[in-house]
């Protein structure tokens, strides 16, 4: 705010997820006759490796989780056109996971709300909150609490996977001044 810039420090994080933006792959099940298209538009980071879900009342795309643990869950989404309603990053029957969203990239995000049987629900169409049903969905992330005082409150800045889970390192500076600086 003041015109000067900042760093953003985070803490050490892994992101769960095994395929964090290849919703095609086995490791997420696809249920209630959706269509899911790879590589349909340009995604936050550039490319063209967005993921189409055309969906119904009944879709559900979800990852089994050997993990029982709350924690920080976020997921980049936009329709495809006009503007809705959909429930995303947790089982329809939770109450913190309704999200407006229109044909804008938003980055959306809940901590800890509970797994349901360990899946997480990376959307969940099946709620009657849901009035939208072609979206785009891209960078798919779950944390949860680490040794080095991330407790999984909140999502911190997107890390991608590809066939399994991967963490990013603690940020440090080192000889930056002092604790206030």
């Amino acid at each position: 705010d003041s015109g000067c810039g900042a760093w953003l420090f985070e803490p050490e994080s892994t992101n769960r997820i095994t395929y964090s933006e290849l919703f095609s792959d086995a490791s997420w099940a696809n249920s209630g006759g959706s269509t899911i298209t790879n590589n349909y538009g340009i995604s936050p980071d550039g490319k063209q490796n967005s993921t189409r879900v055309q969906g119904n009342a009944n879709t559900i795309i979800y990852q089994l989780l050997n993990s029982p643990f709350d924690g920080a869950r976020s997921i980049y989404v936009r329709a495809t056109s006009g503007s809705g309603n959909i429930q995303l990053l947790s089982h329809n029957s939770n109450t913190d996971n309704v999200f407006e969203i229109d044909t804008n990239w938003k980055r959306v995000e809940i901590s800890n709300a509970s797994l349901i049987n360990q899946n997480f629900y990376a959307v969940d169409m099946r709620g009657a909150a849901t009035d939208i049903f072609d979206i785009e969905i891209w960078g798919c992330q779950y944390e949860i609490a680490n040794s080095l005082g991330y407790n999984g409150e909140y999502a911190t800045s997107y890390i991608p996977t590809e066939n399994g889970i991967k963490t990013r390192n603690q940020d440090l500076c080192n000889n930056g001044g002092d604790v206030s600086l």
